[in-house]
């Protein structure tokens, strides 16, 4: 996946505070503007996102003159995402500033900035394939995707202070995941040994947060079987050998199995994560 095409913020550039503009970096492209109001900072009026294109990009706090109170910009060169803008995710009624870039063909990178004594300090980074805030019980919360394969949507809500995961708080989320998983392994479609294991460990953690034991167990129980017996497992890369393909699924099997020991492990201590 290559982060293009509508997912970028292409806004026309705004024509309401030209003075603000002016005092931009030169070739500053105004890419959007927010109306937004801070509590115990009265004089921001609105925030402004720039780019710089194939340098950065950045934002500004206005004040009622067009005036810069506060400022930042990240060597970002590929523009903006979506899930940029300003709204509050720490719950105390002020709003941050949410900053999304393109860091790479399959990079976003994320950051969240507060505004306190009319300084702005960064309270939360994250850098991978996806980033999205969501709103689950009335609660805002960001769910960070490390990578494009091979990993599970991690939820971070502000605790005590800064952002911590909170997947296990929140199983409801991970239905769709764990929905994925189950047709996966009971379709037609032949796979790789690889994918099969992925199944199992990742529908497995996902069950987990929910305490689902009996669903994770199944599923990996559904995996390895697949591994075990069927026809629908494929070659990882072409070109093996008889020997290499039969390597190939031994190793999946001992995969699985630690899986399977790790939920075993997960239902007696009653855990909400997978060892």
């Amino acid at each position: 996946m290559v982060f293009v095409g509508s997912n970028l913020l292409a806004f026309a550039v705004a024509s309401s505070a030209p003075q603000a503009a002016a005092q931009l970096p030169p070739g500053a492209r105004v890419r959007k503007e927010i109306s937004s109001e801070f509590p115990g900072v009265p004089a921001v009026r609105k925030v402004i996102f720039y780019d710089l294109p194939s340098d950065s990009i950045g934002f500004v706090l206005v004040g009622p003159k067009a005036e810069i109170l506060a400022q930042t910009s990240e060597p970002i060169r590929l523009g903006f995402f979506e899930g940029t803008g300003v709204l509050d995710l720490t719950g105390d009624a002020r709003p941050e500033v949410v900053m999304v870039g393109v860091a790479g063909a399959k990079t976003l990178q994320a950051t969240i900035y507060t505004l306190e004594r009319g300084k702005l300090r960064e309270i939360g980074r994250w850098s991978g394939w996806g980033f999205r805030v969501v709103t689950l019980r009335g609660q805002r919360m960001v769910a960070y995707t490390p990578g494009q394969y091979g990993t599970l949507p991690q939820l971070y809500a502000w605790r005590d202070g800064s952002f911590r995961d909170v997947s296990d708080q929140f199983p409801e989320y991970f239905n769709r995941e764990i929905d994925a998983y189950r047709r996966l392994l009971e379709g037609r479609e032949a796979l790789p040994a690889s994918v099969l294991v992925e199944a199992c460990e990742l529908g497995a953690r996902a069950s987990i947060y929910g305490k689902r034991y009996q669903e994770a167990k199944e599923l990996c129980r559904r995996a390895l079987w697949i591994v075990k017996s069927s026809s629908r497992v494929l070659f990882n890369l072409g070109g093996k050998s008889k020997e290499e393909f039969a390597l190939e699924r031994q190793s999946a099997v001992q995969q699985i199995e630690t899986v399977q020991e790790k939920i075993r492990r997960a239902e007696k201590e009653s855990l909400s994560r997978l060892p």
